[in-house]
């Protein structure tokens, strides 16, 4: 008689606003982990051909200091990408302030 299969279970919860991107990864113990926008240093976004047909992609970017962040199998990851990107330009701005507001899928508000 053979152990029995146990299957690994994660979620993960992706959140970018206006000041830091979030994620929080865990079904029963959660971790969370936070990075302010103005540490972000690159910002890239990929998809595969299935995540083209399907509608799916990867955000990554890479945090000052801390390695860096990536969004999995996310809906509109360009309208993601470009979310971080406009608010890594906000904080690096003098007034620290976006010109406009955007939200999009994985936002949290």
């Amino acid at each position: 008689m053979g152990q029995p299969a146990v299957r690994r279970v994660s979620l993960s919860f992706p959140g970018v606003t206006d000041y830091a991107l979030y994620r929080k990864i865990g079904v029963v113990s959660r971790r969370a982990s936070q990075a302010p926008l103005s540490t972000v240093q690159n910002n890239l976004y990929s998809q595969s051909l299935t995540g083209s047909l399907f509608g799916y992609g990867a955000v990554a970017s890479e945090i000052a200091g801390n390695g860096g962040f990536a969004y999995r199998t996310i809906t509109d990851s360009p309208a993601v990408r470009a979310l971080v990107a406009e608010g890594t330009e906000a904080a690096d701005s003098p007034t620290g302030e976006s010109t406009e507001r955007r939200s999009s899928p994985g936002c949290l508000e």
